[in-house]
């Protein structure tokens, strides 16, 4: 099932296996600007028909991996400050797990702050990929047109990220 993507343009079928690797670096560079997707026609008696696009970009997963990777270091500083409960910037809180125990191990009022690695690898293994339902039927708007449209969604979110991390190192440094 992992061999039915396609590319805008093509006919033929990819494997995210061939596409992807564990290190992204390795990754074949003339992939790292593609969406490959998948589509189909869902039909309900209680909705209209809804086409269901599922895309995956390299592009799109390392700019996820990053994201994440600046917030578990946040949530790791909280821990850290033994701090878990108070209000966060993409609530990071999500990442932390705090167990109640004495010295001896047993369960107590004392709080122990820790990192939740399942929760990460669980998030992780979403990256790249981006699933959009739309009722717009196919001779309105081609799955070009579609894509191109989701693609420019999270570029925008892209440099949004990057504006306020920017923008949060200039006014550290400038205080």
């Amino acid at each position: 099932m992992n061999e039915c993507w396609r590319l805008v343009g093509s006919n033929e079928l990819y494997s995210l296996d061939d596409i992807d690797t564990d290190d992204i670096d390795t990754d074949d560079i003339s992939n790292f600007n593609k969406i490959f997707y998948k589509e189909k026609h869902i039909i309900s008696p209680q909705v209209t028909e809804q086409r269901l696009i599922v895309s995956y970009s390299l592009k799109y997963k390392r700019y996820m991996e990053e994201k994440r990777e600046l917030h578990v270091k946040r949530a790791e500083k909280k821990a850290k400050q033994k701090n878990g409960n108070e209000s966060l910037p993409s609530d990071v809180r999500k990442y932390i797990d705090v167990t109640h125990t004495t010295d001896t191990g047993e369960i107590a009022t004392h709080k122990v702050y820790s990192i939740n690695k399942k929760v990460i690898d669980e998030e992780a293994r979403f990256d790249g990929f981006y699933a959009i339902t739309t009722s717009i039927e196919s001779k309105d708007k081609s799955i070009e047109e579609i894509i191109a449209i989701n693609r420019n969604r999270w570029e925008i979110e892209e440099s949004f990220f990057i504006m306020k991390s920017y923008l949060s190192l200039v006014f550290l440094y400038s205080s």
